[in-house]
């Protein structure tokens, strides 16, 4: 799973729902069915502190990018915004949960504090169905 943001001049927009002026600095995550989270809140990613770029190879790459930016992504560029998608989860197995419908929660904060929450109905299925 992961979340879309666009980065314009000014403006930042992350999809489902996500609105910030300034590019995210952090994103926090929940997953919730019922009013009960079966994932609490937890931090997904944190600019602040936690994402020490290291280059190298040819061409010169952050040998973590992938680590934080799911395929897709592009930095900005002149008068093209950027494209970040940034990863939720990976691999993430359903097989614990019930079947049934399920809103992920994710919020993007920006280093002025402003934050901006959206979420996303999904649907898990672990059970075979007969048609």
């Amino acid at each position: 799973m992961s979340v879309r943001c666009f980065d314009a001049a000014g403006h930042s927009r992350c999809e489902p729902l996500l609105r910030l002026t300034q590019f995210p600095v952090g994103e926090l995550d929940t997953l919730v069915r019922d009013g009960h989270a079966y994932v609490p809140w937890r931090i997904s990613s944190d600019f602040r502190n936690s994402f020490v770029p290291k280059i190298a190879g040819k061409p010169p790459s952050d040998v973590h990018f992938g680590d934080v930016y799911a395929p897709g992504t592009r930095q900005n560029k002149p008068n093209k915004p950027g494209l970040f998608r940034f990863w939720v989860a990976r691999g993430f197995d359903t097989t614990p949960f019930p079947d049934g419908d399920y809103r992920l929660d994710v919020e993007a904060a920006d280093v002025r504090g402003n934050a901006s929450r959206g979420h996303l109905v999904l649907t898990f299925v672990n059970e075979e169905r007969e048609l």
